[in-house]
């Protein structure tokens, strides 16, 4: 699918393809692309997000121990870590652990379509059975014309007979390293801290402490670096953006979302998480909506990430 806009900017080819293979990964990929920026979703592994580029410079995590490698949902599975994004219900306590298996890996469909400035990827998994029984998710992602924005619109459903309370969490694995280097250092998020924190004055809670929680590394403005610990940050931002920056080669990939005042998040109120992996070494930047009360019968709530990167000083 082809479209072409002229405006002030020069013009700009929005292409999305359906590529198999695709970059010898042994998964089919559909793939959008702008002259700005590249995402590529693997409708066999639960629709996941496996590329986010700006130009030739990748911001996305991918497990090579699990490329190519495709699993079927059942009731006993295990969680292959494969990288990229994706999304789960939270509060992860309801569920425990592994992830349910028909929305984190499980076979999604997926269709196209195209307007004058855009083109959207919608993918819609099945429902799952064992985990979080009858829940489905549904994801519309949209690129546009000269820019590096992308629209992410996420959509939890209840398939149930009776109502449930869930909310979205967006669980995005990020690279810590440059190619064949430990420069852990280079690698960080940023978040805005609360004043008015229900976690204190910090604005943060933590699993545990580690010199990978920078703290207020300016006004209002909590940094983390990477570190290979396996610990997790929690943060009741009240403005609604998170940050991964690779600081050597000066790029930032950030998230953009509604905050709700009056709503209840999960794990104490937290609106954004990070976690930093020990082996192998990534980092998630995570995003989680308000608890919301599905109805009976396909009730359902959407939560909407922007997405943006550039390259700055």
């Amino acid at each position: 699918v082809t479209g072409v806009q002229t405006c002030a900017l020069p013009i700009s080819i929005i292409i999305l393809n359906f590529v198999e293979n695709y970059n010898s990964w042994g998964w089919d990929a559909w793939v959008m692309q702008n002259g700005l920026i590249t995402i590529s979703t693997v409708p066999a592994i639960g629709a996941r997000i496996m590329q986010y580029d700006l130009g030739g410079h990748p911001s996305l995590f991918v497990n090579p121990d699990e490329i190519g490698k495709t699993y079927t949902p059942q009731s006993s599975s295990g969680w292959p870590n494969f990288g990229g994004f994706k999304n789960w219900p939270a509060p992860q306590n309801e569920w425990n652990w592994p992830p349910p298996p028909t929305l984190d890996f499980g076979l999604y469909s997926a269709t196209s379509t195209l307007t004058p400035d855009s083109v959207i990827l919608e993918v819609v998994s099945q429902v799952e059975q064992w985990q979080t029984p009858n829940l489905q998710f549904k994801r519309k992602t949209t690129v546009y014309n000269n820019s590096s924005r992308v629209r992410v619109q996420q959509t939890i459903i209840n398939v149930a007979s009776t109502q449930q309370e869930w909310s979205i969490w967006d669980v995005t694995q990020h690279i810590t390293n440059h190619p064949g280097e430990t420069d852990f250092e280079n690698f960080r998020v940023y978040f805005p801290i609360n004043p008015e924190s229900e976690f204190g004055p910090d604005g943060v809670r933590l699993s545990a402490g580690s010199n990978a929680w920078l703290g207020e590394i300016t006004d209002g403005i909590y940094g983390v670096q990477f570190l290979p610990e396996s610990k997790k940050i929690f943060a009741d931002s009240h403005l609604g953006w998170i940050a991964y920056v690779d600081e050597r080669d000066g790029y930032v990939y950030a998230k953009t979302f509604d905050i709700d005042e009056t709503a209840s998040y999960p794990d104490d109120g937290s609106r954004v998480e990070v976690w930093i992996n020990a082996d192998p070494f990534y980092l998630e930047v995570e995003v989680l909506s308000p608890i919301i009360t599905l109805a009976a019968d396909s009730g359902y709530y959407s939560f909407t990430e922007n997405w943006w990167a550039a390259k700055i000083g």
